[in-house]
């Protein structure tokens, strides 16, 4: 699996003039994932039956698994954050 991450772009929100002076606007930074083909399907798979499980089809996404849902699990959960970077260094 690949992670990429692109930064925010800095030039100034056509908005941004609406915006007081001293404020700051939080820009989401858009993190993309490359996975082989079978991963995929099983990603694929995993999320049509949670999507009929759950009855929410629309939510049950690439990015509200990985990224909203696993993230955010993550930074809270001290134990699966432990056990990641055994993950990781695994071959």
């Amino acid at each position: 699996m690949i992670v990429r991450r692109v930064w925010p772009v800095t030039a100034p929100c056509r908005h941004s003039r609406s915006l007081p002076r001293g404020s700051s606007r939080a820009i989401p930074v858009r993190v993309t994932v490359d996975l082989p083909p079978t991963e995929y399907a099983a990603l694929k798979r995993w999320e049509l039956d949670a999507a009929v499980e759950t009855g929410h089809q629309a939510e049950v996404t690439n990015q509200a698994v990985l990224l909203r849902a696993l993230a955010g699990r993550l930074l809270t959960d001290e134990q699966l954050a432990e056990s990641v970077p055994q993950d990781i260094s695994s071959p």
